[in-house]
């Protein structure tokens, strides 16, 4: 996406998670980030610690009856630390 700006070495971050999930049917996805104040200009390593946390999901009445909405939450701190 034209859009979109990579952290430093992020193919290999990525790899290494992938590996050690330990499943090779994993599937791993994210939900980007504003960039704005996320990267080091002079490393190109990120500067956030945070990330977006993906479901916000509800039910909402409108029209015809009830549906799910699906929204974005603020970002937050990981509450699970990755195994080494």
């Amino acid at each position: 996406d034209a859009h979109v700006s990579f952290v430093k070495d992020w193919d290999v971050d990525i790899i290494s998670q992938f590996l050690r999930v330990g499943n090779e049917m994993a599937v791993l996805t994210t939900y980007l980030s504003d960039i704005t104040g996320a990267l080091d200009e002079t490393t190109g390593l990120s500067l956030k610690k945070s990330r977006p946390i993906m479901c916000k999901s509800d039910y909402e009445r409108g029209g015809g009856g009830k549906h799910l909405r699906h929204g974005q939450q603020p970002e937050g701190l990981p509450s699970k630390k990755a195994k080494r």
